[in-house]
């Protein structure tokens, strides 16, 4: 009977180490899933970035085109007033552009950061799981000496 309680307790040590190790594994797999959802995401965000820049491109050569024809029309001349006029909605239109692009880096940042971190929870998680696999079997182990020794004096 000794022998076989102390087999149960190796056994029993395995079986804890292995279920400890998968639920590591779970956790990294989960960690690398949202490692890969961050690159997703940052794609995302560049493609939406890019778009906005467009749209806001678009926008403001048409209202510089507007500006151009009304001063056209009045008759007036691009000099004085009027060209620092347009010469600072210009520089306003660029500076939307600017803004644009500044948060769409700081979003993409942001998302590297995400990816960065998830992927270092994942090989902790995976580092994780082998140490609770190999203190699983020595625990077993020592339950079965333990068991063994105890009954033998």
């Amino acid at each position: 009977m000794g022998a076989i309680g102390a087999v149960l307790g190796v056994v029993g040590g395995v079986m804890q180490g292995v279920a400890g190790m998968q639920a590591h594994e779970a956790e990294a797999q989960a960690h690398e899933y949202n490692a890969a959802v961050a690159v997703r995401n940052k794609e995302i965000i560049r493609q939406q970035g890019e778009a906005a820049r467009n749209e806001q491109a678009i926008a403001n050569w048409r209202e510089e085109q507007s500006i151009r024809g009304q001063i056209a029309y009045t008759g007036l001349t691009f000099t004085g007033s009027s060209t620092d006029y347009f010469l600072d909605l210009i520089k306003g239109n660029q500076q939307s552009l600017q803004i644009i692009d500044y948060k769409t880096q700081l979003a993409m940042l942001e998302q590297d950061d995400k990816f960065n971190t998830e992927k270092m929870g994942a090989s902790s998680e995976k580092s994780a799981g082998q140490w609770s696999l190999v203190s699983g079997i020595l625990s077993g182990a020592k339950s079965g000496l333990d068991y063994a020794t105890s009954r033998v004096t």
